[in-house]
């Protein structure tokens, strides 16, 4: 390839930031529960995870749904934007729709104004836009520097054709990354089918028995409604997923 394909570790735990550095990761997405598509973390583990030589991006999103935001959302993640920031973050990550499908453009200029200057991903919130192309412009417009997206497809191999034509369409004006479902094996065929020159993953696989954690009595209280039970893994980011997908791209 002419140019080097970059890639970007999601992660929801500052432990596992070195080694995806090590592994390849050009730059890390902090976040906190990534199981549930990935919401804001605290600035305490944003510092932590932050490495010399990696950019760091944090991720603003109240809760896991959709992504339409009212005047007190707005409020809340202007002021989890200026933390993270003060924190070290290299870029924020955000999203706003309205109910119609929209971009939220008036929510959007609210939250670019709060990151002053610093670099914005405007996330997957993109592929559940109505019109994407229209949506596109108005994400260039509004001063985002970095579009993550599927191409409206549960992965971005799925919606390759789309991702595509959306690199077609940024024309170079914004950094277009592929993510979801992204892992080694199909990494090559994304960049060779789509054009894109940056690839996003959470690289997560199963933790090791040791690590499950401790085992609970047999009639457990439930922690809540999305509660995994006792015996399901802990998923982790798993390095050799990221070093896998480095060499698929020609890094090493």
């Amino acid at each position: 390839m002419a140019n080097i394909v970059r890639i970007e570790v999601c992660i929801d735990d500052p432990s596992f930031a070195s080694a995806s550095a090590a592994a390849g990761a050009d730059r890390i997405e902090m976040c906190s529960a990534l199981d549930l598509g990935g919401l804001t973390p605290t600035p305490s583990a944003l510092g932590r995870s932050i490495q010399p030589g990696i950019p760091v991006t944090a991720m603003t999103r109240l809760r896991p749904g959709d992504f339409i935001l009212d005047d007190e959302d707005i409020s809340r993640m202007r002021d989890e934007i200026a933390s993270h920031i003060a924190a070290g973050a290299e870029g924020i990550v955000l999203g706003a729709l309205k109910n119609s499908g929209e971009i939220d453009t008036e929510a959007l200029s609210w939250l670019l104004d709060a990151c002053n200057g610093t670099p914005v991903t405007f996330h997957r919130a993109f592929d559940h836009c109505c019109d994407r192309f229209l949506g596109l412009e108005q994400i260039i417009d509004a001063g985002c520097q970095r579009l993550l997206t599927s191409g409206g497809a549960p992965s971005a191999l799925e919606g390759v054709e789309e991702v595509a034509r959306i690199v077609e369409a940024a024309d170079g004006r914004i950094e277009v990354m592929a993510g979801g479902g992204v892992r080694p094996g199909c990494g090559s065929e994304l960049v060779r089918r789509s054009g894109v020159q940056w690839l996003h993953l959470s690289a997560r696989g199963p933790a090791s028995p040791a690590g499950v954690g401790r085992q609970r009595g047999s009639n457990p209280a439930p922690l809540g409604a999305l509660d995994p039970g006792p015996v399901a893994p802990r998923m982790v980011t798993d390095p050799q997923q990221i070093r896998q997908l480095a060499i698929e791209l020609g890094r090493e």
